[in-house]
């Protein structure tokens, strides 16, 4: 019989970014069996420290599923309490019908209007901080997080 991992709002977790790098992210908040993780800005070449993830900027916030966790996939090393509310970032994504087309979500369900009325498409340069729509697979969350440490130069 495995072992059911615990986890909770706070669990500090290394990611395998493969060659020795490592990559640390944080669970914000938890929605069975979704969790609302920030991952940090640091550099994978070196080992990080519960105190310096404390002092880290995220680099990314995504929901995605718990299977890293409960798969042992991430190891849990620690924990970093979360003060205060958990603020959930605006999300982009590609309108399933039209792959030209951009849609914002604001907050966990409104959608901003464009200029045009009754229009949700949303220009490309008015997505700007907001972070891929969606609940990712422990796969996709290390794809993507590789993706923004190679935008920020860190991989």
């Amino acid at each position: 019989m495995s072992k059911r991992i615990k986890y909770s709002v706070g669990d500090v977790f290394a990611v395998d970014l493969g060659d020795a790098l490592k990559g640390y992210g944080r669970i914000l908040k938890i929605d069975e069996p979704s969790l609302f993780i920030e991952l940090f800005k640091v550099s994978p070449k070196h080992e990080q420290t519960l105190e310096t993830l404390a002092n880290s900027e995220s680099i990314l916030s995504i929901w995605c599923s718990n299977h890293g966790i409960t798969k042992d996939i991430w190891s849990i090393i620690g924990s970093i309490s979360v003060k205060g509310e958990v603020q959930i970032p605006d999300f982009w994504k590609r309108d399933a019908f039209n792959p030209n087309r951009i849609i914002l979500v604001k907050g966990e369900h409104a959608f901003e209007e464009t200029e045009e009325e009754n229009s949700y498409e949303v220009a490309q340069d008015k997505i700007k901080d907001a972070q891929p729509y969606g609940i990712f697979g422990h796969d996709a969350v290390k794809m993507r997080y590789e993706h923004e440490l190679k935008q920020q130069g860190l991989l």
